[in-house]
């Protein structure tokens, strides 16, 4: 896309490095890691070994970069903080707004990061930026939190990837048919960083009022977006270990 910002999409930006993993944490760890990256359609995990934690691109305008995501980033930092490092954490709904709006940032930040944008639709991203600050994710987006089994020193941040329409999504009363062949396929996105897990999956399927079925697998999670709770504790449920982690990172099944 040459100069353009590929968030609010100004033609005449001046790029600045973006940084998917919280400079924070980069900080924390010095930078390296023992970190799995999955990065195919398939969600083929590529193995631990010591390596730079950074995934950066030059893909953001200093505006989006710094105010328009960096304030989510602010937001969020101070409950993340917390969860990385295993500590039980409580999100009231502010919290937990913030908390989800970071994980459906950082999953448009990886992906672009990356260069594989067919997974999320772009109305995502122009909902996304249209939204006013404090952010929250667009309609069709749901996220839930979970936290990692007890392996300090692993950070994880895996790709976005299709999930199964079938599967994965049922209607409400009164919606309209599902048609897989035509509809847009919803996304998923699963990002770890050291004990805490969020799972982000969302659909840009017009006129249908649907919901995500975690069927099994809602053991591990706890819904933040939309709220259903004043506070949400965490951890809350199951942990995740990393066998779990790679088979929830495909779909919403029982590993």
């Amino acid at each position: 896309m040459g100069r353009v910002c590929v968030f609010c999409r100004d033609a005449e930006a001046t790029l600045t490095i973006e940084d998917v993993i919280p400079t924070w944490y980069l900080d924390m760890r010095k930078g390296f890691g023992p970190t799995v990256h999955v990065v195919t359609r398939y969600g083929t995990t590529q193995g631990y070994q010591p390596r730079s934690l950074r995934v950066a691109s030059r893909v953001l305008c200093g505006e989006c970069n710094n105010v328009r995501l960096g304030q989510v980033q602010d937001l969020a930092s101070p409950y993340l903080k917390r969860m990385v490092a295993g500590e039980p954490t409580e999100l009231d709904v502010p919290a937990q707004t913030a908390v989800a709006a970071w994980l459906t940032m950082t999953a448009l930040t990886w992906q672009w990061a990356i260069g594989d944008v067919e997974k999320i639709p772009d109305r995502i991203r122009a909902d996304f930026l249209a939204a006013p600050f404090p952010k929250r994710p667009p309609a069709g987006v749901a996220v839930w939190i979970g936290h990692r089994a007890d392996e300090p020193g692993r950070s994880t941040l895996v790709n976005s990837y299709y999930l199964d329409t079938v599967r994965t999504l049922h209607l409400r009363e009164g919606s309209a048919p599902l048609d897989p062949d035509q509809n847009p396929a919803p996304f998923g996105a699963t990002i770890c960083v050291e004990h805490f897990v969020g799972q982000v999956a969302g659909h840009s399927i017009p006129g249908a009022d649907i919901a995500f079925d975690l069927a099994a697998a809602g053991r591990f999670w706890e819904t933040i977006w939309s709220p259903r709770r004043t506070v949400v504790h965490w951890p809350a449920h199951d942990p995740i270990d990393e066998p779990t982690l790679v088979a929830l990172e495909r779909a919403f099944n029982e590993p």
